[in-house]
């Protein structure tokens, strides 16, 4: 499905990233782990061309560039580790996919809401709330339901479950991945991903050290 090739980030004359070269199929499971500073975060920013980059990205067989990016984009949904700050309450939050026309051919329907956020151990009373009350954790939980409500092919998180209680991350790692044919790209040194994860790559000082099946 995506296929990167030779691909280096170069940033004040210090390589960050130097020959990755990496092959993801769809419906696979893949976590990367790695220390501080090994590149994690940059190599799914690449993939989502947020950071400059040498190299070749194909998605589908076909080279992703400035002519099918916004296209290639569109098939992906992405949690970074930092939350959102929104003054709005919960329920508009939910409502903020529906303003854009790559989500036009879904409809808000509350009642699909409040039934979405129970799986994550919410109750209706929280759509009330203002988003930037919550915790970090709410707040994550929140935003992966309304990720997961868009249905894309592909979904790249970076330690979306890191402020999460014991409760919900096997809850949310679960409903995350529970789908074959969607293929998951994901950071976290949580151990409860490699129980829902088909391949584990472990970076170090900017490259792939290990690349292997979990099973």
């Amino acid at each position: 499905m995506i296929q990167i090739e030779n691909l280096e980030v170069v940033k004040k004359d210090k390589a960050i990233l130097s020959d990755i070269n990496l092959k993801i199929g769809e419906g696979e499971k893949i976590l990367i782990q790695g220390e501080s500073g090994s590149g994690k975060s940059t190599l799914i920013k690449s993939i989502l061309f947020f950071e400059r980059f040498s190299g070749t990205i194909y998605f589908r067989n076909q080279e992703v560039g400035k002519h099918n990016l916004v296209d290639f984009r569109s098939h992906i949904g992405y949690i970074g580790q930092v939350t959102p700050n929104l003054d709005e309450s919960v329920v508009d939050f939910f409502k903020l996919p529906f303003r854009y026309k790559s989500n036009h051919r879904l409809r808000f329907n509350q009642e699909q809401i409040t039934k979405l956020i129970e799986t994550l151990n919410f109750d209706d009373s929280v759509l009330d709330k203002r988003y930037n009350d919550l915790s970090v954790g709410e707040k994550q939980r929140l935003l992966i339901l309304q990720i997961l409500r868009l249905n894309k092919p592909i979904y790249i998180f970076d330690e979306v479950t890191a402020s999460l209680d014991e409760r919900n991350i096997a809850r949310a790692i679960e409903l995350i991945t529970r789908n074959q044919q969607r293929t998951v790209i994901s950071i976290s040194h949580h151990a409860e991903w490699k129980k829902f994860s088909d391949r584990l790559i472990e970076m170090k000082q900017g490259r792939i050290f290990r690349d292997r099946s979990i099973s």
